[in-house]
């Protein structure tokens, strides 16, 4: 997770769960998918890497010296927005949902439009996670404005569209089996910018 990313989901944090935040927090318990599946630039660790830090089902750094800001910003969607409610812990779904929205740059009848997406982590030991049918209902519902962008790394990803948004009335994948990132990593600041004007910033 990059310092730009850090700020986006600090903003994210506010903006999108203040008004969602579970009536009781949710805890971790024994899930630590997203210290293996997601990027800390501090600590030179990629995506899919499992975190150094990593001590069996916690972080020897936890809330100590050497604990990145990014971490401490960070938060899973199943962990703060009650609007997952029916989706597992992310080490029983295989997947992690990124508090971080982003976006995706498609071209259209020959014009470039920035495309606002979730971004979804997926545990590469189980590559068809994003199609558990209640993730899909979760993004349709509560997400409406946004594609799905699945991933796998830094650079491997693919992009759903869902239904509604689709030519084919069906979920439809961007790229074939996989594709690859194209638009590099966006400030907090554009990230806002696309997500204010397409109306997913709520």
């Amino acid at each position: 997770m990059t310092a730009n990313a850090a700020n986006a989901a600090n903003t994210a944090n506010t903006a999108n769960t203040a008004n969602t935040a579970l009536p009781q927090m949710r805890r971790c318990g024994e899930c630590t998918l997203c210290c293996s599946l997601l990027p800390v630039v501090p600590l030179n660790k990629k995506a899919g890497e499992r975190c150094i830090n990593q001590r069996g089902l916690g972080c020897k750094v936890h809330e100590k010296a050497g604990f990145p800001t990014e971490c401490r910003l960070w938060n899973c969607r199943w962990l703060v927005d009650r609007t997952t409610t029916k989706l597992l812990r992310p080490n029983l779904s295989h997947y992690v949902i990124d508090i971080v929205p982003d976006f995706v740059t498609a071209v259209d009848k020959g014009h470039e439009v920035k495309v606002p997406v979730i971004q979804v982590w997926i545990d590469p030991r189980y590559p068809e996670a994003h199609k558990d049918p209640n993730l899909r209902e979760w993004l349709r519902q509560h997400e409406p404005e946004c594609l799905m962008l699945v991933r796998y790394d830094a650079f491997d990803a693919r992009c759903l569209i869902p239904p509604h948004m689709s030519d084919t009335g069906d979920w439809e994948e961007i790229g074939g089996p996989r594709m690859k990132s194209m638009d590099g990593t966006h400030s907090a600041e554009e990230i806002a910018a696309v997500l204010t004007n397409t109306g997913a910033l709520k």
